[in-house]
């Protein structure tokens, strides 16, 4: 049996995650502008303060939408897409600085890789994989 303080402190964290989430993204969206792309519709989800928060695009023009950008200040933080029209997200790319972390996302490749296979090596630090 897992340690309840564990347990207690996983959850209060998840709860926080949650509410920092909602107010940065959804909680605090005021204003929804559409507009016509060549790769499809797009609408952009604004703050009062006049940040883009998010923003959708329906490349095959369908009806649902397929990439879901996700903005932190003035770039770029995460970039969601269903690649298989199934309404899930497939694809999940994380930017470092408004640029895509290919680096760490080859890392994390590699790493479930390694779990899955059960060829895991211990590190001393994070610095060692990144």
């Amino acid at each position: 049996m897992k340690n309840p303080l564990y347990i207690y402190l996983s959850l209060l964290l998840l709860f926080l995650l949650s509410l920092f989430e909602l107010e940065n993204i959804w909680g605090a969206e005021t204003k929804e502008t559409r507009e016509a792309s060549p790769q499809g519709p797009v609408v952009h989800f604004i703050r009062k303060d006049g940040r883009l928060v998010r923003q959708e695009q329906d490349l095959d023009r369908d009806g649902d939408i397929e990439v879901w950008l996700y903005y932190v200040g003035e770039g770029i933080d995460r970039q969601e897409e269903d690649t298989d029209n199934d309404s899930r997200v497939d694809l999940w790319t994380y930017y470092l600085k408004g640029k895509a972390a290919r680096r760490l996302d080859r890392r994390v490749a590699q790493a479930m890789k390694e779990y899955r296979t059960g060829k895991l090596r211990p590190i001393a630090s994070l610095r060692e994989i990144i």
